[in-house]
Order: structure tokens, then C-alpha cells, then sequence
């Protein structure tokens, strides 16, 4: 035996029952919830709404990134392989959803274990502190992540950070294939961003459904998605509500009403849009065979008739 494969066998012999120097079996007492939620065999989604530390989200980890029949070790070796014949059923872990104020050291751990997941399809991290470190990471995770097809980190980016933070997520999705839905809402990107983002959606065909709500993105940003939009044949769903676009906004998405056939789902509900916004796509809704679903909510407008009559 190599001294290399000397010192990684005492490594993995000190780190036994140990995540990152911190006990394993202590950690399950400690958050006897997170347990319960992975080891339930019939389910496939997990659901987190408690709080979290940096602790939680190394146990978490663990459950993403181990092999399900090391998930819970049993005392004696019978009971070891009924533990494997029993995960042979166990389905894998399909959507991970976490609502809790986790702070950045513990979403970038979060982050680290899709690096060894490969069944993950949807990850969803609802007010937390994703940071621009965090965002970096993810975006370096999803340029080879083939599983994960939606990605949520609604209300997660620190304001002062802003549309520094997602500039990488949105970037690299010129790139990435896999994913299909992305919820962005609540990230303060900006029109810059917003701008950046319609760049990105030149290059990508896969995205499906896109949730900008409540980002200050504009009448300038709004434009910018807009002439994307006239021409992408892949998004279904977008979600604009709390925007601030105004009439000057709503003039080029009453255009992309007239051109776009894909889209079946629009949001665009307190957006400030007013009486002369409202009667531009109201122009647009008459020739539009496409969208099912419209929501135009506190917008100021005078008479419904106008919209749809």
C-alpha cells in the first residue's frame, strides 16, 4: 500500500462518524427533523422549515452527497444489510425545500453538496443569505450539473449585494441545459441585470418557466426582456409582478403579446402600469391566441372592459 493510500485510509477512519470534525450521531439528535425528512422511504421530497445553522446544513450535505445506504448505519451487520436492501426502495431525493433564514456559511454548504448529488431535480431555498459568494458557486456547480431542472432562491440575495450576486447565475445559463425553471424573485437585480439576463436568453433554449417578480427592474429592463421574448420559442411562464414598469414597460410587452405564440403565462400585477399601459395591451391581448393565464392586479387602471372587452 501507497503512503497516499495510507494517510486517506487513517483520514477516513478518523472521520468516521464525523461530518467536517462534528459528530454525526450528536448532529441527529440535534436536529431530529432533518432526519425524519430523509428517512422517510416513500417520500421523495424534503421539506425543511425550521431553523437551520451551519451545523444543520453539513447534515444535510450528507444526505446529498452519500450513498443512501450509508445514510443511517446500524449496529450489527444484519441490520446493516436490511438498511441496504431497504434504500434499494428508498426513492431518491427528487426536491429539496428549505424555508429558513440560513446564513451564508450554510447555504454555500448547501451549495457544496450538489457537487456530489446527481438525483436532485429541483433545489429550493426560500429567505436566506445567498450571498455573492454563494450565487458564484452555484453557477460554477451548474455548468456541469446535468439533474437539476429547477432552481428557486426566492428572496435569498442580500440587497446590498444585489445584481453583483446573480450576475453569475445569470450567465451561466447561456451555457447550462438542464435547467427549466428558475425563480429569481426578490434579488434586486436592477435593470443592468435584467439587460444582462435577455442577453443570456438569446442563447438558451431549455428555460421554461422565469419568476423575476419584485426586482426593480423597470420599464429599461423590462424592454430588454422584451425583444427577446418576441423571438424565443421556449418560455412558457414569466412572472414580472412588483416591477415598477409602468405604461412605458407594458408598451413593449403589449408588442411581444402581437408576436409571441409560446407564452401561456404572464404575471404583471403591481407594476403601475396605469390607464394608457392597460389600453396598449389590451391591443395586444386581442390578437395574442397564446396566453391562458394574465394577472394584472393593483395596477391603478381605470375599467376592466378596456383590457379585455
Amino acid at each position: 500500500m501507497t503512503d497516499l493510500n495510507q494517510q486517506q485510509q487513517q483520514q477516513q477512519q478518523q472521520q468516521q462518524g464525523t461530518l467536517n470534525g462534528l459528530d454525526f450521531e450528536n448532529l441527529k439528535k440535534k436536529y431530529p427533523f432533518i432526519v425524519q425528512a430523509f428517512e422517510r422511504p416513500e417520500e421523495e421530497v424534503k421539506f425543511i422549515s425550521r431553523r437551520v445553522n451551519v451545523e444543520g446544513c453539513e447534515l444535510i450535505k450528507h444526505f446529498l452527497s452519500q450513498p443512501r445506504d450509508s445514510w443511517f448505519e446500524s449496529s450489527s451487520s444484519e441490520e446493516r444489510v436490511d438498511s441496504r436492501v431497504n434504500n434499494t426502495k428508498r426513492p431518491k431525493t427528487r426536491l429539496l425545500f428549505i424555508s429558513d433564514q440560513i446564513e451564508a456559511a450554510g447555504t454555500r454548504t448547501l451549495v457544496e453538496a450538489l457537487k456530489y448529488n446527481n438525483t436532485l431535480t429541483k433545489f429550493d431555498l426560500y429567505n436566506s443569505d445567498f450571498g455573492s459568494d454563494g450565487c458564484s458557486s452555484l453557477a460554477e456547480v451548474l455548468k456541469q450539473n446535468t439533474s437539476l431542472t429547477s432552481l428557486s432562491i426566492m428572496y435569498s440575495v442580500v440587497k446590498s449585494e444585489g445584481s453583483a450576486s446573480v450576475r453569475p447565475l445569470i450567465q451561466v445559463l447561456q451555457h447550462n441545459k438542464t435547467l427549466r425553471s428558475l425563480n429569481l424573485s426578490g434579488s434586486f437585480m436592477g435593470p443592468e441585470c435584467a439587460t444582462l439576463l435577455a442577453e443570456a436568453l438569446k442563447h438558451n433554449n431549455t428555460l421554461t418557466f422565469l419568476s423575476l417578480e419584485q426586482n426593480e427592474i423597470g420599464p429599461k429592463g423590462v424592454t430588454s426582456l422584451a425583444e427577446i421574448l418576441k423571438r424565443n420559442t421556449t418560455l412558457t411562464s414569466l412572472f414580472l409582478y412588483g416591477n415598477k414598469i409602468g405604461a412605458e414597460g407594458a408598451k413593449p410587452l403589449a408588442e411581444v403579446l402581437k408576436y409571441n405564440q409560446t407564452l401561456t403565462s404572464l404575471t404583471l400585477g403591481l407594476n403601475e402600469i396605469g390607464p394608457d399601459g392597460t389600453s396598449s395591451l389590451a391591443e395586444g391581448l386581442k390578437v395574442n391566441k397564446a396566453l391562458t393565464s394574465f394577472e394584472f392586479t393593483r395596477n391603478n387602471w381605470v375599467g376592466r372592459r378596456s383590457l379585455f372587452g
